[in-house]
């Protein structure tokens, strides 16, 4: 009897270890959509994002003053925001450190990630098993992603949104206008799921502080 059950639990384990080289759509993930920016005239960078993921701010968005911001989404790792940012701070581009981290990476095809580094240089990669809708726009000094959207019109109102808060939204710069962007899905509701929990981090100081979870738009 003990050997049945020795053997039962080794086949459990080996089954386990199996399972956890593959990557499938029952995991858990970040369904989510958010921005990365920079204003050309101050230097200000920003990231933000909504999800319904709690505690979202924990995974999602990276920054470091100075040196650039990521956003890692979908079947989150981390690895982008804490390799990312020291490989931006060791001079490579936003475009090469993305790209390095994708090479590396056996998961890629359900990773969501945008880096912009302090000069301005952006890059956004969707893995094609990512959760439809899901999709980038990447612009001028800044980069729009979502996952999970009932439609595709998500990161075009996100994008529209954004650029056109130039001058416009309250100090018509930074975290105003990254406010512009993350709300401007709203014009063309396509989220499967609504948002449960919200992050920005500005960084015009060296202090990046995580606001507490609330509901979007809250």
């Amino acid at each position: 009897m003990k050997r049945c059950l020795s053997l039962f639990v080794s086949v459990l384990c080996l089954q386990s270890m199996a399972e956890a080289q593959f990557f499938n759509k029952e995991q858990p993930f970040a369904h989510t959509f958010s921005i990365v920016a920079r204003d050309p005239v101050t230097g200000e960078m920003a990231v933000g994002v909504q999800s319904h993921w709690f505690s979202v701010g924990t995974a999602v968005p990276w920054g470091e003053a100075g040196v650039g911001v990521v956003a890692t989404q979908s079947f989150v790792n981390k690895s982008y925001g804490i390799r990312g940012l020291y490989l931006m701070h060791a001079g490579k581009s936003a475009p090469e450190a993305l790209q390095i981290l994708l090479n590396d990476d056996e998961g890629r095809e359900v990773r969501q990630v945008a880096m912009l580094d302090t000069n301005g240089k952006v890059d956004a990669y969707t893995g094609k098993n990512c959760i439809d809708f899901a999709s980038h726009i990447v612009g001028t000094n800044y980069s729009v992603q979502s996952n999970m959207m009932l439609n595709n019109r998500v990161c075009p109102a996100m994008s529209k949104a954004y650029e056109a808060s130039a001058g416009k939204a309250p100090g018509g710069k930074g975290p105003d206008r990254l406010a512009s962007g993350t709300t401007g899905w709203r014009r063309y509701p396509g989220q499967t799921i609504g948002g449960l929990a919200g992050s920005g981090r500005p960084l015009y100081r060296d202090a990046l502080e995580r606001p507490p979870d609330r509901p979007a738009g809250g």
